[in-house]
């Protein structure tokens, strides 16, 4: 993905953007309690290096195929060891064995051999022997969020804005950045904060100022970006 250069579609990002946007009954429902949720879950997070290898194993695996197949395809990895293996000894791991689990019915996995090849890197990314120390390692070099993404989506293949993100939030590391998946581009497109042809777009540029915009509306609101974007997506599925 790429930051491009100033123009007509950035500048249509800015001047749809509102100071302040009515938020639908549904969302102020909901708000409340995914509110609640998300502050419980920071102050209790204590997440291990395995822990947050699952969660990257499921954003790596997520596009385009249901949550459901995804944690059947995760669950059969980790019976067979693989999830292990690749953290511990990722040169001993063949991306056919991978393939071949998220292939398995029920369960499967769209795309395995792109997603196979993408497991496989990860682990020798941060695993191998000239690892990066683990994936905790690898976020302690980064003050905030928003670096940490974009170093995520640098050098991870797979792992575009939306599932960086994603990931963050996962391991209670993300409460500043948005996770604009379809529900929400769908609410900002509606809504008017974004036209259709930004929401639709996959660029890096326009996903930082989609989110921008998102942000805006938090705050201007007086809530928190992390439980808004969540409580959106709940409303946004239910309708």
């Amino acid at each position: 993905m790429r930051r491009g250069s100033s123009g007509p579609m950035q500048d249509s990002v800015r001047y749809r953007r509102p100071a302040c946007l009515m938020l639908p009954l549904g969302v102020l429902s909901r708000y409340r309690r995914v509110a609640s949720e998300v502050e419980s879950a920071s102050r209790s997070r204590s997440i291990s290096e395995s822990q947050v290898w699952r969660e990257m194993c499921f954003c790596l695996l997520s596009p385009m195929t249901r949550f459901e197949a995804v944690c059947a395809c995760l669950d059969r990895l980790s019976r067979a060891g693989v999830l292990n293996r690749l953290s511990t000894a990722p040169a001993c791991v063949e991306v056919d064995e991978i393939r071949r689990l998220l292939s398995l019915k029920p369960g499967s996995c769209r795309f395995p051999d792109q997603k196979a090849r993408r497991l496989a890197a990860a682990g020798c990314l941060f695993y191998d022997d000239h690892g990066r120390g683990g994936i905790l390692g690898f976020l302690r070099e980064f003050v905030n969020a928003g670096d940490a993404r974009k170093a995520l989506v640098m050098n991870v293949a797979g792992l575009g804005m939306k599932e960086a993100s994603h990931f963050l939030r996962n391991i209670g590391r993300g409460r500043d950045v948005a996770v604009l998946d379809v529900h929400l581009r769908r609410f900002m497109s509606e809504t008017g904060m974004v036209s259709q042809e930004i929401a639709g777009s996959g660029s890096r540029m326009n996903y930082e100022s989609m989110e921008e915009a998102f942000t805006s509306l938090a705050f201007n609101s007086g809530l928190e970006t992390s439980a808004l974007d969540l409580a959106i997506w709940e409303y946004m599925r239910g309708r």
